[in-house]
């Protein structure tokens, strides 16, 4: 039987909890794929990571560490991309499990598997798979691997907070061209909406003298 691992991950910015975790899922599994978002994360209270940055990233830095079993798949949602990947495959799946030689198996820690793929979720979308046993999830706390957060890589990026950040990126990865993309890009876009922020009240100043000289 061969084992597939799904991993959907947005890796805004991808630290060495990710790593960690993708390293168990090349143990385990035959393959695994990841799926990995490019789209933008901005929150307030954060420093804006862009997926452009991360896609460069992902692409010059991280690839070259990930385990070789390890197939990555870039843009789209990706909790809907293994989704969809599963439910084709409860879809189109043969009768029987002698025809079948594959199972997959979803991770993330257990906020993520919760949220994303509940077993009333798999029941409705892949009950062929999840009644022959395969799919399943498996649930990796953060204290069984390092206990960092996509919020707090933001937060210290936010914050200038540079060794903290560093110290919580997977060794082999050059951290000060890292550290000199995602905190420029997050400085610009935090000056644009600062900038944006501005604009109403400079335009409502201008438009009420404007008034004030036809009167």
């Amino acid at each position: 039987m061969n084992i597939v691992g799904l991993l959907p991950c947005a890796c805004k910015p991808y630290h060495i909890g990710h790593h960690l975790l993708i390293q168990r899922a090349a143990r385990e599994c035959d393959v695994v794929k990841l799926f990995i978002s490019t789209a933008d994360r901005k929150r307030g209270g954060e420093a804006v990571v862009l997926g452009e940055d991360m896609h460069k990233i992902f692409v010059f830095q991280i690839e070259k560490l990930l385990p070789t079993n390890v197939e990555v798949k870039y843009g789209g949602s990706p909790v809907s991309n293994a989704w969809e990947l599963i439910g084709i495959l409860d879809k189109t799946m043969p009768q029987s499990t002698l025809d079948f030689d594959t199972s997959y198996v979803l991770y993330g820690d257990p906020t993520d598997i919760n949220e994303n793929f509940p077993q009333a979720s798999l029941a409705k979308y892949t009950p062929n798979l999840l009644k022959l046993g395969l799919v399943k999830t498996v649930s990796v706390s953060r204290l069984s691997t390092v206990d960092v957060s996509g919020t707090m890589m933001r937060v210290w990026l936010q914050t200038g907070n540079k060794q903290e950040f560093c110290d919580h990126l997977p060794h082999g990865v050059d951290v000060d061209l890292i550290w000199n993309i995602l905190k420029t890009s997050a400085d610009n876009e935090l000056l644009k909406r600062q900038q944006r922020m501005s604009v109403p009240k400079v335009t409502m100043t201008k438009t009420v003298k404007s008034r004030r000289k036809t009167r």
